[in-house]
């Protein structure tokens, strides 16, 4: 075994301890101390300067939001210490805060799948009695303008909220517009396909545009001839979260899923026919792909599309920012959005993040005065100007914000989003995911051993 398998065993290993609560929940413990030492920040109270801690992933939108936070301890007297680490690195280090009760953080940004295993376990706080406070969450704050869906698939469990939408990623289509507008391709593509060159928008139509732009070294692309190879996508296709994102996205589109009763409940269906036409249809997409693509994650399926060696790719458009930077990318102003192409039904594939409030927490109400100001109109839509991803509609209609390319597909996305289950058991169950849908694209087993090998682990897993 090499070094990174090893460690990548060992952080496997750490966050099943974590979400099994084998440490025990001394967080619980804490929640006297907390109470006792935090400090208020409304009408007349104590309002001397505290400093709160908060963790988020490693990311632009992070970067967009850090950028910020001058403004709001200008405004609070809340001193704000950011960290940043990568997702994988976030999820082990809020875990092991939870459950050695080191109580480190303030506020935390979470993986929303992770969401129903936190509450259960009692690692943070419900914010209803805060929601209530109007000295803490005034008329104009305007709860009733976060997009109801976002709110509720991020942070609502058993009919309470345990936060706020912290970065409304959702998938969809980036396609090389330049490319596709081309009348020589378009002339091409007519003549060996026998239709014109569009916008995919059927899963049929995504694999021929996909398969008609993928050229080698010395071919013509739009009247240029080629340096190096160039392909027609790159899918997120690494043993990862993003594997998992990537195939439910292809998998809800077939029409297929998990459950039979919805997105967290019901009859286990993983092996059901629709599975294996989408899982089928994932692996023959390879074939236009770039080799290095059961490798990628989100990083390098940006840094590909940067580079300008792929035509398009299904992604999260909380990584789109970095693709306009025209100090990093070959492709700025020439790409073009557009749904999942589909099969069966449109999809989108939800995957955000939600600000919780640890149990342990010893600044409560001062890690709800951040998020409530991160949640702010005028800071979502300063946020947003800066790269962040927002989730008030009257910051997508705003005027300064429809100018943003992609802002208009990810509102129209929000409208058809799918998200993971976000049970206490799917943490386990990703993982299971991820290792048997990459031996099937690595043929190490057939697609449909895969999925019944999927079907097998997580009836175990759900028996526990």
């Amino acid at each position: 075994m090499n070094k990174k398998s090893i460690i990548s065993l060992t952080l496997a290993l750490m966050l099943t301890m974590a979400l099994s609560g084998c440490s025990g929940d001394k967080s619980i413990n804490n929640t006297k101390a907390s109470q006792e030492n935090q400090t208020t920040l409304q009408g007349g109270k104590d309002t001397k300067a505290v400093s709160i801690k908060f963790m988020a992933e490693a990311s632009g939108v992070t970067d967009a939001m850090e950028s910020l936070i001058p403004d709001f301890e200008q405004k609070t007297g809340i001193k704000v210490e950011v960290e940043k680490y990568p997702y994988d690195t976030v999820v082990q280090k809020a875990m092991l805060d939870f459950t050695s009760g080191t109580r480190i953080y303030d506020v935390l940004s979470i993986p929303y799948e992770y969401l129903g295993r936190v509450v259960e376990k009692g690692y943070i706080q419900d914010i209803e009695k805060y929601l209530a406070d109007k000295s803490l969450t005034p008329d104009d704050f305007d709860v009733k303008d976060i997009i109801p869906a976002m709110w509720k698939a991020s942070a609502s469990w058993n009919d309470k909220y345990y936060g706020f939408p912290s970065n409304a990623c959702i998938m969809f289509l980036w396609y090389r517009e330049d490319l596709l507008s081309s009348e020589e391709e378009k002339a091409a593509f007519k003549s060996r396909y026998g239709y014109e060159l569009a916008v995919p928008k059927t899963t049929k139509e995504y694999f021929d545009v996909t398969e008609f732009f993928t050229r080698k070294t010395g071919d013509k692309l739009a009247g240029e001839t080629l340096t190096d190879n160039f392909y027609g996508l790159a899918t997120m296709s690494k043993r990862h979260t993003a594997l998992t994102c990537d195939f439910l996205n292809w998998l809800w589109t077939f029409d297929g899923g998990i459950f039979d009763s919805g997105r967290d409940s019901g009859n286990l269906t993983v092996n059901s026919s629709n599975n294996l036409k989408a899982l089928d249809y994932y692996k023959s997409l390879l074939k236009n792909a770039v080799p290095g693509s059961i490798e990628y994650t989100w990083d390098e399926l940006v840094t590909a599309m940067q580079q300008g060696i792929i035509f398009s790719a299904v992604g999260f458009n909380d990584c789109i920012p970095s693709i306009l930077d025209s100090s990093n990318s070959k492709v700025t102003g020439k790409l073009g959005y557009a749904l999942t192409p589909s099969e069966a039904k449109t999809a989108a594939h939800y995957g955000a993040w939600t600000y919780t409030i640890p149990t342990g927490s010893n600044n409560p109400e001062a890690a709800y005065k951040f998020m409530t100001w991160a949640l702010s109109k005028d800071t979502q839509k300063n946020w947003t100007l800066q790269g962040g991803i927002p989730s008030r509609e009257s910051v997508y209609n705003d005027a300064d914000i429809k100018k943003i390319e992609f802002m208009p597909m990810t509102l129209e996305a929000m409208k058809i989003s799918d998200s993971r289950p976000r049970i206490a058991e799917w943490g386990e169950m990703d993982t299971i995911m991820q290792e048997e849908v990459h031996k099937a694209l690595t043929n190490q087993i057939s697609t449909k051993e895969a999925l019944d090998n999927i079907q097998s682990q997580y009836q175990k897993v759900l028996k526990k």
